[in-house]
């Protein structure tokens, strides 16, 4: 497609941008919970937009800040690649291999969507349209490294550079152009060659040794332009009065003036080789610095300056030697990434200190399955990444906890939160064989790996069947030389023999098709000797995904491959035979408590309820009298149009009673009550997950959520109280805490203290009291 636009309609038309954002994703929803997602769902339309060598369009969904990105990333690069023609394109391979064309559509890596265009005039563009792998390459005399939806462009003359990739790991966006530079960190402060800022920020040359700064919502920015004064402006370009000026390190930055809207600035002759006030340029090794650090500056003598032990991460700095100034942006200890490798949590941690330094770290606030969790030392090297490893040991009931991990070097500390979930369920047994070959078998004829005229497919694509969609091998079994199946078989699978294994998956029947007899899925296990069993197998006659599930425990210990089949209906009927496999794995066959990581959020954090209780066990919250639902909201209006059903670990609760509150002045209704029913109660475990669902798109807002019971002894009991706020959708004007998209389910964890239970009690899986 690419070609296609830059070959064959390029120099015939300019076409707008890719249409409207909403145009380009076909109206279909895209992620939008996180400040990440919203930023990728604009980033990838503007990628596409360099790809495809069309002229930008301006974004204003999001705000302003997304329509400054799309003008002055792109305005300036599609005045050249605009008027010209595309002279090479290139794929770029995951070894960094460009390939033309037709040697990318003969081995398929134009699958990767990572495309480099030279154009006639000597301009290139990259676009790394992967989601989720870099493009890594050196094209054009430029080495490329660039984060999905990042993209590039220059100019053969070296008057326009333009990126939006990363720096250091965290997205930022950055354009040197005749007309202006533009910078934006989102949110950490970056540095480029003639621009640096945390936030938005554009300076335009307006000629005659003057040019105008605009910092989007106060924004610290700094631009490669020599300035001798700075007048504010408001919004209607009036004079304001004076704004100071500092530089540092290459940069001139305006202080802020409050309620200005840009700020004029004026060059001297003397201003590039004399910073303001007459003072020299200072320097220091570090631009970065940690908290409590201590830095050498130089200037026409050396200066010692210690970093506040209470910096913040991401705050900006300033200090003044010898009448003039240096920056600093302060950053944690160490760089963190947590995972979770079965039950050890690991943390990856790079440093940000000036030497090599040994850093203990240790979880803090967490109750292990057997008490507190020894600490661990280990040596850092800074830029250099080193493993630090907890063993929790194997859960021993579902939880869902707010686990601290501090780092300590030297007088600085650091902490790093993130959620932790025990559920029951099944554990995964390694990843699922890749498919090795696909075949057909007519009725009465041996199988064959030629589909011939046989109508038959199988094929990897997105498949809806009902409400959902997923991506599913799409398989069509043969019908027009005759009847029969269509399979794959995947490579070979080593079962373990310490754990009984199950093949689980979704089969499913694709919309549009006729009813027919349905379509014939099966499950087949090939052993070692080419027998072949079939483990599961179902009739899908409706557009719907259906649940299957296959015992392997009987070929524990030994390596099989695993066959995946459609074949016509029951009455060789084969009309609308749309069948599709989804989320084939392989997993345990029974239940077991797995841990996994969640991103660390206020739903985690939870405080004391009002009713303090002890000696409890999972049997003595299951034979509780009564229960309720409690919380406090605004704009729940309860049964009716807009009604939101909740659901206490898998049970429905009914719609939530209302609880209006007032919007306007953010005043929650309080004191409000669901009342649990007896399968709900029946369901009641030390952790308990409630879901709300929305489907009516309300707009509303619900906080501490807590469970309260009666128990069968008479006393009042309560789960501890989850201290978030959420809102529903992300947009609404009034919404606050924890933003949930529209579409989304809200879920949080209501959990009982844990040191209100009886310990005597052995529990198991799921909570549930062993005898």
């Amino acid at each position: 497609l690419v070609d296609f636009d830059l070959r064959r309609l390029h120099d015939l038309c300019c076409n707008f941008g890719m249409g409207n954002v909403d145009m380009f994703y076909a109206s279909q929803p895209q992620p939008q919970a996180t400040a990440e997602q919203r930023d990728a769902r604009i980033d990838r339309f503007l990628a596409a937009t360099v790809a495809f060598g069309h002229p930008g369009f301006l974004v204003f969904d999001g705000g302003k800040e997304n329509a400054m990105r799309s003008y002055y990333l792109l305005q300036q690069l599609h005045s050249r690649y605009c008027l010209t023609n595309a002279d090479q394109i290139r794929y770029v391979c995951a070894d960094g291999t460009l390939l033309d064309t037709s040697a990318a559509v003969a081995s398929g890596e134009f699958k990767r969507s990572q495309v480099v265009t030279r154009y006639a005039d000597g301009t290139v563009t990259a676009a790394n349209g992967s989601r989720s792998e870099r493009l890594r390459a050196t094209a054009f005399g430029r080495a490329l490294d660039l984060p999905p939806n990042g993209y590039a462009g220059w100019t053969e003359d070296g008057r326009i550079e333009v990126l939006s990739g990363d720096i250091r790991g965290q997205r930022a966006d950055y354009a040197d152009t005749p007309a202006y530079l533009y910078v934006d960190g989102r949110g950490r402060f970056a540095r480029f060659a003639k621009a640096a800022g945390n936030g938005v920020g554009v300076c335009r040359f307006l000629g005659q040794g003057r040019a105008e700064i605009i910092l989007r919502r106060g924004a610290e920015c700094g631009f490669a332009v020599a300035a001798a004064r700075a007048i504010a402006l408001d919004e209607g370009g009036k004079e304001m009065g004076p704004a100071r000026l500092r530089r540092a390190r290459g940069l001139t930055y305006v202080e802020p003036v409050t309620n200005a809207f840009s700020y004029r600035i004026e060059e001297s002759a003397s201003a590039s080789a004399q910073p303001p006030g007459g003072a020299v340029e200072l320097r220091c090794d570090r631009e970065q610095v940690t908290p409590g650090e201590r830095v050498r500056v130089r200037g026409r003598e050396a200066h010692e300056a210690r970093i506040p032990a209470e910096a913040r991460p991401g705050q900006r700095l300033w200090l003044e030697f010898e009448g003039a100034w240096i920056d600093f942006t302060v950053v944690p200890l160490a760089d963190t990434q947590l995972s979770l490798e079965t039950n050890t949590l690991v943390l990856t941690l790079t440093s940000h200190l000036a030497e090599p330094a040994p850093f203990e770290a240790r979880i803090a606030g967490w109750g292990g399955a057997s008490g507190p969790i020894a600490g661990t030392t280990v040596m850092a090297v800074p830029g250099r990444p080193v493993r630090a490893a907890f063993e929790l040991g194997e859960p021993a009931e579902e939880s869902a906890d707010l686990v601290t991990l501090e780092l300590r070097s030297g007088q600085g500390l650091q902490r790093v939160e993130t959620g932790l979930i025990a559920t029951l369920g099944h554990r995964p047994i390694g990843p699922m064989p890749a498919v090795s070959s696909r075949g057909i078998r007519l009725r009465g004829r041996a199988e064959t790996p030629d589909f011939g005229e046989s109508g038959a497919q199988a094929s990897p694509r997105g498949v809806r069947c009902g409400e959902v969609e997923k991506e599913a091998l799409f398989m069509h079994p043969p019908y027009q030389t005759g009847v029969g199946y269509t399979y794959v078989t995947c490579e070979p699978l080593r079962l373990p023999t310490g754990v009984a294994a199950a093949f689980r998956a979704w089969a499913g029947k694709e919309n549009g098709s006729d009813p027919g007899d349905g379509v014939l899925l099966k499950a087949v296990v090939v052993d070692a000797a080419g027998g072949e069993t079939v483990v599961a197998q179902t009739n899908v006659s409706r557009h719907e995904w259906l649940a299957v599930e296959a015992d392997l425990s009987s070929w524990a210990g030994q390596t099989v491959r695993l066959k995946l089949m459609a074949d016509v209906g029951p009455r060789n009927d084969s009309s609308g035979d749309w069948g599709c496999w989804a989320e084939p794995r392989i997993e345990t066959r029974r239940p077991m408590l797995t841990r996994a990581l969640a991103p660390a959020s206020e739903r985690f954090r939870r405080v004391p309820g009002p009713h303090a209780c002890s000696n409890l066990t999972v049997k003595v919250l299951r034979e509780a009298r009564r229960g309720w639902l409690r919380y406090e909201g605004k704009g729940i209006e309860g049964p009716g149009p807009h009604a939101m059903p909740a659901f206490l670990n898998g049970v429905e609760l009914g719609p939530l009673a209302a609880a209006g509150g007032d919007e306007t002045t953010g005043k929650f209704a309080q004191g409000v009550g669901l009342p649990l029913s007896a399968a709900a109660l029946r369901a009641l475990g030390v952790c308990n997950r409630f879901v709300l669902k929305n489907p009516n798109r309300d707009c509303f807002s619900v906080r501490r959520l807590w469970l309260e019971l009666e128990l069968a002894d008479g006393r009042r009991c309560s789960s501890e109280i989850a201290s978030a706020t959420f809102s529903q959708p992300l947009g609404w004007r009034y919404a606050e805490g924890e933003r949930v998209a529209e579409g989304e389910d809200l879920a949080a964890y209501l959990a009982f203290p844990k040191a209100a239970f009886a310990k005597a009690e052995a529990v198991g899986p799921g909570g549930v009291p062993q005898p």
